[in-house]
């Protein structure tokens, strides 16, 4: 997954700086959630489900952890923070972590649903800006935003949100996923965020949910939390095993599938991306950019950043390479960032493409946006690719040969 931290302004800056710290492996990015409680139950959410996530607010790392955690970070290099959840708003605690956070000298963005900027969390953006706020748009309408929610009330509590940032003139950006509910709304999206004059980037690579223990092995559903408890006939706390500091729920796992049964076809997602110039540009040259580099990666398997300058921390303190990864972890509550930094992700860094493998020479790879970590979740191995993700490559490589890009983008298989 790429680190999508707003540094546009910085550009000039930040390319050398990036490149230094992937060759000295320097956590120069962090995206932190903070909680994984939200105030919506998005369908699509990699999360999973809500109701059961609840019941494990008391397990979040607390204030003082946090920003411990943030001081050592910033002793090992870092400087861009994303504080994210769920919605890092439900945090009591946020204006606090936020404000030590920026006067640690991090350049922080905020993602968030939009239902909890109030005026008070406007005024403390005002006071110590950040670098952005990203917030996500589900559609242009209340019953498809809310379609996607499964939240009375949501598209009211999203549109007064960014109306306080906007009137503030606070930096923010819009975003959404694309799934079979809303996609039909993405130029309306887009319009919307044109007439506000801030930028807006979609993604329509849906995956399933993480196997992370306080999701009880379970996706957002239609279902209440009644409904959920009188099907299985026992308690939402008697289904929960052990505690969060697990990895991995052994239950259910079809469950956590259910997120990829919302994807758009691949010609869909192909049309999409092609659909006019602006998103080729926005949305697809990135990827490209971002492709290439993978792709002289020296053979690694995981040719990005993860892990090499960047990481994820989750609310009870796992450290990982990436929010998609599912390991390996380090533990901030025993260890420290340093600590974990040097010893937990040597496995995964050194492990190399093998000639068998399906991503080895694949010539739709600089069409992809699939990675090891996606597939493990997806496939249950990180070197065997999902089906539909090869497909989406497939659709956009022919979209690419059938236009002027290909001799710009095309890559020879030796810069594996």
């Amino acid at each position: 997954m790429s680190f999508a931290c707003t540094t546009e302004p910085l550009k000039d800056f930040i390319v050398p700086l990036r490149q230094k710290a992937i060759e000295e492996r320097v956590p120069l990015y962090c995206h932190f959630a903070l909680t994984h409680r939200c105030t919506f139950r998005c369908r699509h959410c990699y999360l999973g489900d809500q109701y059961t996530i609840r019941n494990h607010r008391d397990e979040e790392l607390s204030t003082d952890e946090v920003k411990g955690i943030l001081d050592q970070l910033v002793e090992a290099g870092t400087l861009f923070l994303i504080l994210t959840g769920g919605d890092p708003l439900l945090r009591h605690d946020f204006v606090e972590i936020y404000t030590h956070a920026v006067k640690s000298g991090l350049l922080v963005t905020v993602y968030c649903n939009g239902s909890l900027i109030t005026g008070d969390i406007v005024a403390l953006w005002q006071k110590y800006p950040p670098l952005a706020i990203e917030v996500s748009m589900y559609g242009a309408t209340e019953f498809t935003f809310e379609d996607v929610t499964l939240t009375p009330g949501s598209f009211q509590l999203f549109q007064e949100g960014i109306e306080r940032l906007q009137d503030a003139g606070i930096n923010y950006r819009l975003k959404t996923m694309l799934l079979k509910n809303n996609w039909h709304e993405l130029d309306r999206m887009e319009t919307l965020a044109q007439k506000r004059g801030v930028h807006f980037r979609y993604d329509s690579l849906l995956f399933p949910c993480m196997p992370n223990y306080d999701n009880g092995g379970r996706a957002n559903s239609a279902e209440s939390a009644q409904d959920i408890e009188n099907k299985a006939g026992i308690s939402l706390p008697e289904f929960m095993i052990g505690n969060c500091q697990d990895t991995k729920v052994p239950t259910m796992p079809e469950a956590l599938q259910s997120p990829v049964t919302l994807r758009l076809t691949a010609t869909q997602i192909a049309g999409i991306d092609f659909a006019n110039e602006q998103r080729v540009e926005t949305f697809f040259r990135p990827l490209q950019e971002r492709q290439r580099k993978k792709m002289k990666g020296r053979g690694r398997l995981y040719g990005c950043a993860a892990g090499r300058s960047s990481c994820h921390i989750t609310p009870y303190g796992r450290i990982t390479p990436c929010v998609v990864s599912p390991g390996p972890t380090g533990d901030l509550r025993r260890d420290t960032v340093h600590w974990c930094w040097d010893n937990s992700f040597h496995s995964m860094l050194q492990e190399k493409f093998m000639e068998g493998d399906a991503c080895f020479a694949c010539e739709w790879r600089q069409a992809c946006r699939g990675c090891p970590s996606l597939f493990a979740l997806e496939t249950g191995d990180q070197r065997k690719p999902s089906a539909e993700i090869c497909n989406i490559a497939k659709e956009r490589y022919t979209k690419i040969q059938l236009s002027n890009m290909n001799e710009e983008f095309h890559y020879e298989a030796e810069t594996y």
